[in-house]
């Protein structure tokens, strides 16, 4: 009897983590949808945190799409060297610069920025704290936590709050967050935080549009590895490049789901590690943390 009350509970189990599989492929078959913002080809995207890494990768990836962009950073100089680049590669395609820190950008400031009629707004830009993305949370200043707070969370939702009622219909915006939105990780407080919000209210406001019958896109995407300079990662099978992570993003779009991996093997390794109780990922996370940093 006990035997065959456990043979049924795991088939049960196994019948469940079968169709839950299913549900989460189904995002990645879809095709994109991405064209239907092009409108008649003159179709211009805004992408934040521009100057490097995704942000510099989905401006890429977008021009070779067809949209005219409007790149954003807070280097005046760098943003007129990447201008001049993308200038050369991309001839039919047009470019601007905003060039606006984050950091210290006041709420007046973004409402009086002008740009030319969105039709897609990429909210990529990101920030850990200080020159250690890991790092005890009594050894940051309060400034870097604030610092993280505004850049991360503040800035992007102000920002789409002012864009929102200009952007073109239909319209999509892409924020780009990260894996670590819902993993309890320690020495990565303030950026998990802010990575949290950053989903929380990408899908409150997706639900929101849909609603209230608005034709906005909004679609969440959750950055697991990606080889940049902050990360200081090499590229491999987990580790994305950039460019890859830009393709995979705007590739997901109307995929359906309300928050993506962007990448599939990126989202079959984060599926996987969600089966685990999230204390023990919370635990697990933050050994490996401690051992990487040489605290353990």
């Amino acid at each position: 009897m006990a035997a065959s009350l456990l043979s049924s509970f795991g088939a049960a189990t196994l019948l469940v983590l079968t169709l839950r599989f299913v549900c989460f492929l189904r995002p990645y078959a879809r095709p994109s949808t991405l064209k239907r913002y092009l409108g008649n080809g003159e179709a211009w995207a805004l992408v934040t945190g521009a100057s490097d890494g995704i942000g510099l990768a989905f401006v890429q990836e977008l021009a070779q799409r067809g949209f005219n962009v409007v790149i954003h950073g807070g280097n005046s100089e760098k943003l007129k060297w990447i201008k001049a680049q993308l200038e050369q590669q991309y001839p039919s395609r047009h470019f601007q610069t905003l060039l606006l820190d984050a950091r210290l950008a006041t709420t007046k400031q973004i409402l009086k920025l002008k740009l030319p009629k969105l039709a897609v707004l990429v909210n990529n830009i990101g920030a850990g704290t200080s020159d250690q993305l890991w790092l005890r949370f009594l050894d940051r200043t309060a400034e870097e936590v604030a610092d993280v707070v505004t850049i991360n969370a503040t800035f992007g939702a102000v920002l789409t709050r002012q864009l929102l009622p200009g952007l073109s219909r239909p319209g999509l915006i892409i924020n780009v967050g990260s894996v670590v939105d819902s993993w309890p990780s320690a020495y990565l407080e303030p950026y998990c935080g802010t990575k949290g919000f950053v989903r929380s209210f990408s899908e409150a406001l997706r639900t929101e549009m849909i609603v209230e019958g608005h034709d906005i896109e909004i679609m969440h995407l959750r950055v697991f590895s990606v080889a940049t300079k902050s990360s200081h990662d090499a590229p491999s099978f987990v580790t994305s490049t950039p460019r890859a992570m830009a393709m995979a993003g705007l590739d997901r779009v109307g995929c359906g789901a309300a928050s993506t991996a962007g990448l599939l093997r990126h989202g079959i390794i984060i599926w996987l590690i969600e089966l685990m109780p999230r204390q023990m990922l919370g635990v697990s996370l933050s050994g490996q943390v401690k051992w990487k940093i040489g605290k353990g």
